[in-house]
């Protein structure tokens, strides 16, 4: 994380750690490995929008997705 962020301090690192530990942005598990908690709620996937008679939403659900799945390669 220290190269990622170009920290040159392993302290400065361990402040932004706790930092956000203590916003709950990220947690650490049973071995002190820091993992980033779920944070977004999965929206919905609607089907493709048509001209004409308006539908409701309940009717076109396809499926859900969560950015957390596309945005954290291993979470």
């Amino acid at each position: 994380m220290a190269k990622l962020f170009k920290y040159a301090s392993k302290r400065s690192l361990s402040l932004l750690v706790e930092r956000l530990i203590s916003a709950g942005l990220i947690e650490k598990d049973s071995k002190g490995r820091i993992t980033i908690k779920r944070m977004f709620l999965p929206l919905p996937v609607l089907g493709s929008i048509k001209a004409g008679v308006p539908q409701e939403e309940e009717e076109q659900l396809i499926d859900t997705i969560s950015f957390d799945e596309y945005l954290v390669n291993r979470p």
